[in-house]
């Protein structure tokens, strides 16, 4: 049965650098069990000891999503990365903040990743309103980072989630995207325009 498998999908820690107000992360009784789990991650030991060689023929797909956590913050994710890389051939897909790691380190992982897999950036409106939501990411650093990515050959998709504040940016941002190299734009609706803002960045906006 467990040769079958054809997809996988992680959540390699419980751990987030960014505090968006209305993720499941910022919820009062969440916030007290995380504090308890923020000290576990997985370690590429653990993949290689979970996944031989026998359950990873079939594999096709391997996503890191992070329902509450943020990939790149696990240590091992490099090696994590290509240990997927050196022995399946499954895509692999990467949904992340990208305010993580310096440039290099994505140029890296964009070297790994060519025809391999994608990753996918939440980056919500430009410099005056991205970090209205995802709170403390630095857009500049995401820009950075992604077109680092995308230099060494790395697949990008830009996911911009549609705010109040920040609709009035998304053709500017989808031309953006382009410019940049990103493989493609996408419009995620949101249901989170009731979050309390910061007063200055919500008088930036007004």
């Amino acid at each position: 049965m467990l040769n079958s498998i054809t997809q996988l999908e992680f959540d390699l820690t419980s751990k987030c650098n960014a505090q968006c107000p209305q993720c499941p992360r910022e919820q009062t009784n969440i916030k007290n069990l995380l504090e308890e789990f923020n000290s576990e991650e997985v370690t590429v030991q653990n993949i290689k000891d979970w996944f031989p060689d026998t359950l990873l023929r079939n594999l096709k797909s391997v996503v890191f999503k992070g329902s509450f956590s943020e990939p790149l913050v696990a240590s091992d994710f490099m090696e994590i990365i290509e240990y997927f890389v050196r022995n399946t051939t499954a895509f692999i897909s990467i949904h992340t903040n990208g305010s993580l790691r310096k440039p290099d380190y994505w140029y890296n992982l964009g070297k790994l990743l060519t025809d391999r897999g994608e990753v996918i950036f939440g980056i919500d409106g430009l410099s005056d309103t991205h970090s209205i939501y995802r709170r403390d990411t630095s857009f500049d650093t995401v820009i950075k980072n992604a077109t680092s990515f995308i230099s060494a050959g790395g697949n990008a998709i830009w996911k911009m989630i549609k705010f109040k504040h920040n609709e009035h940016q998304i053709d500017e941002a989808k031309e953006l995207s382009r410019a940049m190299g990103f493989k493609s734009f996408l419009i995620k609706k949101s249901h989170r325009d009731s979050f309390n803002q910061p007063q200055n960045q919500k008088n930036a906006v007004e």
